[in-house]
């Protein structure tokens, strides 16, 4: 090879040299910082899921949450035919009438062998007085007071029942406890809730989960609680998740622990689906 060759191959990779020098110069500082870190694969968890019941017993009359529907805090998930439990709503609330008519004639009952009792006690002194008779009124008064305090408590028993009934026609409604998506139904309209079948459907809240990830001990060296880091979900942008939980390791001589991270943006609806990226600091 002449010496001219040698010259001419040096000014090249000379060039390429400096080409790739003022290449890195001008990255932004936000490229730059993010090719510092080293990532580790997560994935989101939907820790607030539920299957819907109620604790009343009946047919379903209506689902009108369907299987994919986005439901809000509140919505009519289903209903329970109301026709049995407001019959013994009006069959405990006519037990009720009952028992206050029953308490208006104990009461009235006591007052009248009070006014009794109290005559014979002032007959005391006189010659008309008779010890049978003031007995017998004494008797008399005691058991209705006695019958009294049991209309009373008639009474009491009465108004749970009632209480209860119409608990069970409110009950019968059964709304969405947080917002999320309907994902199963696990019984149709006609079918039996019961002590055996008592979830109607399945549903999830997708728009708040958690990601778990498994960190590499060796990383673990201030990832605090509290500590926020970037992730990438869906391969979208970088957003922050706060540290909520470093679980310790189920199996003796795991290289790595869990790591639970709440986002902290709200109200995005996520997929189970969707991939998650979680960037370490590597300081």
């Amino acid at each position: 090879m002449t010496q001219a060759k040698l010259r001419s191959g040096s000014r090249r990779l000379h060039g390429l040299a400096l080409v790739a020098a003022l290449f890195v110069a001008v990255l932004p500082p936000s490229i730059s910082a993010h090719a510092a870190d080293s990532s580790v694969g997560g994935r989101l968890i939907f820790w607030r899921t539920s299957k819907i019941s109620t604790p009343v017993m009946g047919v379903i009359a209506s689902i009108p949450a369907r299987v994919g529907d986005q439901v809000k805090q509140g919505d009519v998930l289903a209903e329970i035919d109301t026709r049995q439990l407001k019959a013994d709503l009006a069959i405990a609330e006519g037990a009720l009438e009952f028992a206050k008519r029953d308490l208006a004639s104990a009461e009235a009952r006591l007052v009248l062998e009070q006014t009794e009792y109290e005559r014979q006690a002032n007959l005391k002194e006189s010659p008309a007085f008779s010890g049978a008779r003031f007995q017998d009124s004494s008797n008399r008064t005691s058991i209705a007071r006695a019958d009294l305090e049991r209309a009373r408590s008639t009474i009491g028993t009465r108004q749970a029942e009632v209480a209860k009934r119409e608990l069970d026609v409110r009950l019968a409604t059964i709304p969405a406890p947080f917002d999320g998506i309907i994902v199963r139904h696990l019984l149709t309209v006609g079918g039996l809730v019961s002590i055996e079948t008592p979830h109607i459907l399945l549903m999830v809240d997708n728009t708040s989960p958690e990601i778990e990830t498994e960190v590499p001990i060796a990383q673990l060296s201030g990832l605090a609680v509290g500590r926020e880091l970037d992730v990438s979900i869906g391969g979208g942008k970088r957003e922050p998740a706060r540290i909520r939980a470093v679980l310790p390791s189920e199996e003796p001589g795991s290289t790595t622990r869990r790591v639970r991270l709440e986002l902290k943006t709200t109200g995005t609806r996520y997929s189970d689906s969707d991939p998650v990226t979680v960037y370490l600091p590597t300081s």
